[in-house]
Order: structure tokens, then C-alpha cells, then sequence
């Protein structure tokens, strides 16, 4: 099994966390000792890298697509607008990248052929508009010199303005298109890392001391980063509050794995047929999707009376196997991902703790799926670590604890192995405590 190591040093509350991850990895400590952040600089890492090439096309998509809307713009001010012959003036989809891929190979051109060839066609439709307006303000020098403004020309001192303008929005477009390739031959981190601030609406700093080693070899260096060869996608739930009923569009991560839940990524793994049926068995039913205009809406449908009810009016715990359920469904926990989850437990019966702590057991065993699991909940941690061994994993199963520095108020993560009885010395305190306080 491959073996990943994520590092991430000095940053907020942690001092130290040097992470293995090769099959259930859980992370324990107190609340505000920075588990999320682990979780959330991991995820980031993985899921941002793979992504990486994806968000340079949309990037330089959006890019094309300013210059398009200021010429729709210029159209809708001249007097002589006719919204049909403009009406081709309209943003370019980013699915024309997704249909241009194998025209690499059919006529030897950039990867970005097809999305300049409709840029171009942008700018064609652009340039009978202006022609025409010329002609029918011929004795207007002023109405000119709008045009030539607008057209980024007012330097221009002959009549082809209009064919330099076109030149140059062309050319500009295929400088920005040869970046892009470049960039993704580059891999620079400062540009991965734009994306991520972009992308999870980070406002605060950025850390300077993280890393993730696949196999023995680093992933990141101080500018440059590697994709993983085996890692593929990372999955992220923080709460299952993220299927309540409210719009969630500031929070990515929350429509990530709505986005997930509800669109197929891959046909699921036939390894994962057994873990399917056992928690439909749980649920005593069935999570179905119905999309519409706006937003899918997640059902479920319990067998016994037929009970039909939206996932957001179920109790929060059936949430955590609601999300669990879909995700394996569409393909997005495979062996070559990573399932990240935040306290999971926070919503559980102590009964269900236990049958969910076995599901994700049997998703590394099973399926080969890696698991991070950041916990604080004694009943979790050791069904976790008693089912791993039931079931012969334990060697692959690693439990961390935050220990505090009094000196610098942060926090190192020690490596425990397979051993939670530190963990536990941890709850042990906690209920000391309450004996202090009822005194």
C-alpha cells in the first residue's frame, strides 16, 4: 500500500505534525489544537494539486471571457445595436476545453487550439458591429474617437484601428493561452497556493513550513510541486450540518461534497458492492438524489413504512451515513483516495459510533481508501483501533495525540502507533476535572 507522510510545522496552533497516512490514520487533542487545520491544509494539498491544471484553463477561460463581455459591452452602446447579429457574443463554455483535448493529437496544435478558435470567432462576430458603425457615423470625427477610446485605439492615427484592435485581442489571447501551458509545466506553489486562498476563501496567512512525501519522495518544495502518482482526489467532510437546508455557495467545501454527493466521478468500485449494502442496512433504507434547476436534493427512503422525506429533515446522525452512502456510490472513495473527516462521532449514537467506526475500517480494508479522522470521543477511538485489529489492519492504523508546549501555547503531534492508552490518560483528565468541580 502506499505510504504518504503530511508535514506541516509553526502554523497557527501546531508547532509540530508530521502525519503518516497508509491506511486509518486518527489525530486526538483538545479543542483549539489545530486538528482542522490538518485537515484542511491536507485536503487543500491534495485535491488543489490534482486540480491544478484544471484551474489554469478555468483561469485563462474567464480571462477570454472579461475580454468577450467588454466587447458585448461596446455592442450594447452603439447606435446602431442589433441584438441578433451581437447575440453570438456570448461567454465560452469551459466544457470547449473538455471536448478540445483530442484535437492535441489530431493536428499536432496547442492543447488550447479549440478555445482560441472560439475566442477568434468572438472577435470576428465583434468586428462587422464596429465596421458598421464606422460607416454610419462616416462625417462624425467625434463619434470616432468614442470608438477608437473604447477600442483601447485612441492612439491610433489611420483608418485600420478596427483590424488593429482585432489583431491585438487575438494575439493577446494566444500570449495568455502560452502561459498557461507554460504554468502547467511549471507547477509553481505560489500560483498552487493563489488557487487555494481562491478557492476556500482563505483570508489569514499561509503556511511556510508544509510538505507531503509519497512513497519517500517529496511532493513540495519551497516553488515547485509534484502531483501525486497514487492519490488522486481528497474528500473533506468538516459537518454533516452541510446537508442542512440553508445555501451554502460561500463555503466550498460544503458544496464540494454536495457537488460530489450528487454527480457521479467514477463507476463505483465492485470492492465496495458489501460496504454499500451494509449501510443501506444501517439506514434501513436508501439516499436518492433528485436534481432540478437549482440545487440537487438529497431523499431518503426508508424500506420498513416507505417513509419518503428530505436527507436535511433526518436526524443529523443519519446525515454522517447519508454522505458516506453517496460518496462511495459515485466513485469518489477509492483506493486512490483519502476520506477526511472532522469528529464525526459529534452526531452519533454511542451504537452507531461503534457501526461507524466499521465502516470505515472496512472502507480501508475493502476498497484501499485512506482515512484521516480527527476525534476527541473515547468510544470512537477505541472502536476504531478494536475493529482494525478484529479485522487485521491495525499495523496500518495510527493515532496521534496533541501534546501542548507551556512555553510557545502550541501544539506537537506525537505519534502513538497503535497505542491510544495515552489518548485515554487525556479523557482521564477531563473527568478528574468534574470531580474538582462538583467540590
Amino acid at each position: 500500500m502506499n505510504k504518504y507522510r503530511f508535514t506541516l510545522n509553526n502554523y497557527h496552533a501546531i508547532s509540530h505534525a508530521e502525519i503518516e497516512l497508509d491506511g486509518i490514520t486518527v489525530i486526538a487533542g483538545c479543542n483549539g489544537c489545530g486538528k482542522s487545520t490538518i485537515a484542511r491544509w491536507l485536503y487543500a494539498l491534495i485535491n488543489y494539486s490534482n486540480e491544478f491544471n484544471s484551474l489554469v484553463d478555468k483561469k485563462l477561460t474567464q480571462s477570454f471571457n472579461q475580454h468577450i463581455n467588454r466587447m458585448l459591452r461596446i455592442a450594447r452602446n452603439l447606435d446602431s445595436y442589433n441584438s441578433q447579429k451581437a447575440s453570438r457574443l456570448r461567454p465560452i463554455s469551459e466544457s470547449v476545453l473538455k471536448k478540445g483535448f483530442d484535437s492535441i493529437f489530431e493536428d499536432n496544435s496547442t492543447e488550447y487550439s479549440r478555445l482560441l478558435s472560439a475566442f477568434e470567432d468572438k472577435v470576428e462576430q465583434f468586428r462587422p458591429l464596429i465596421i458598421d458603425e464606422v460607416e454610419l457615423h462616416l462625417h462624425n470625427p467625434d463619434y470616432t474617437e468614442w470608438l477608437k477610446k473604447s477600442l483601447g485605439q485612441e492612439n491610433s492615427d489611420n483608418d485600420e484601428f478596427i483590424a488593429d484592435f482585432c489583431d491585438r485581442t487575438i494575439n493577446n489571447a494566444i500570449a495568455l493561452s502560452k502561459k498557461s501551458e507554460k504554468e502547467k509545466l511549471e507547477r509553481n506553489m505560489a500560483m498552487l497556493f493563489d488557487f487555494i486562498k481562491e478557492e476556500m476563501d482563505i483570508t489569514g496567512n499561509l503556511p511556510e513550513e508544509i510538505s507531503l512525501n509519497e512513497n519517500g519522495r517529496d511532493l513540495v518544495s519551497k516553488d515547485r510541486f509534484l502531483v501525486p502518482l497514487e492519490l488522486h482526489n481528497a474528500v473533506y467532510v468538516d459537518t454533516p450540518m452541510a446537508l442542512s437546508n440553508y445555501f451554502s455557495w460561500d463555503n466550498s467545501i460544503w458544496e464540494k461534497l454536495k457537488y460530489a454527493m450528487a454527480t457521479p466521478r467514477q463507476p463505483m468500485p465492485e470492492s465496495a458492492r458489501k460496504l454499500v449494502l451494509r449501510l443501506k442496512k444501517i439506514i434501513g433504507g436508501d439516499i436518492v438524489v433528485d436534481n432540478d434547476d437549482i440545487s440537487p436534493e438529497f431523499r431518503y427512503h426508508r424500506k420498513e413504512d416507505n417513509l419518503d422525506i428530505p436527507v436535511y429533515e433526518a436526524a443529523t446522525g443519519l446525515k454522517t451515513f447519508a454522505y458516506m452512502l453517496r460518496l462511495i456510490e459515485n466513485g469518489y472513495l477509492t483506493e486512490n483516495s483519502i476520506l477526511i473527516i472532522d469528529e464525526p462521532e459529534a452526531h452519533l449514537h454511542p451504537q452507531w459510533i461503534v457501526e461507524f467506526a466499521r465502516i470505515l475500517v472496512l472502507l480501508n480494508r475493502e476498497v484501499g481508501c485512506k482515512v484521516l479522522l480527527a476525534s476527541h470521543n473515547p468510544d470512537m477511538i477505541a472502536a476504531i483501533r478494536s475493529i482494525s485489529s478484529a479485522h487485521g489492519t491495525l499495523d496500518a492504523t495510527r493515532f496521534y495525540q496533541a501534546e501542548k508546549d507551556p512555553e510557545s501555547l502550541r501544539y506537537t503531534y506525537k505519534n502513538l502507533g497503535s497505542d491510544i492508552e495515552e489518548i485515554f490518560q487525556s479523557f482521564n483528565i477531563a473527568l478528574e476535572r468534574i470531580k474538582d468541580y462538583g467540590d
